[in-house]
């Protein structure tokens, strides 16, 4: 068995098709570019889209089912409490429709920078229990 173990890392290194294979075949091809390293304090796309999903399943969960256009249940109260503490935004104004409230979320998520994505996170409000809300 250890004559395995040594053997295998120096198949691996062997391989000429090792980085090859860590590609898409656009990127091979060169109709896409190579996958570059990420700047300090930056989110890649595929990371952005994940955790989207992640949330998104999780918002429709908590959607009425039967016609899955209102919040209901944890997102609900979420969402009403950033409209009157974060944003600072009147509560009677506030809507439990689906659409309006996942858009600004889907834009911080998919645009914003990585202080206000892992900010949701954060704080003393039901914001900071996401991570145990989702899933």
């Amino acid at each position: 068995m250890s004559q395995r173990k040594k053997s295998e890392p120096a198949k691996k290194a062997a391989d000429p098709f090792a980085a090859r294979k860590k590609l898409t075949f656009a990127q091979a091809e060169g109709a896409e570019p190579l996958p570059s390293g990420l700047k300090l304090k930056e989110m890649s796309p595929a990371l952005r889209a994940a955790l989207w999903d992640v949330i998104f399943q999780s918002i429709k969960r908590d959607t009425d089912n039967t016609f899955r256009m209102f919040l209901s249940g944890r997102w609900l109260r979420l969402l009403q409490y950033r409209h009157v503490y974060r944003l600072h935004l009147p509560a009677d104004e506030f809507s439990n429709e689906l659409n309006p409230n996942i858009r600004p979320s889907k834009a911080v998520i998919m645009g914003g920078d990585y202080l206000q994505v892992l900010g949701l996170r954060a704080g003393r409000d039901p914001g900071s229990q996401l991570s145990r809300w989702i899933g």
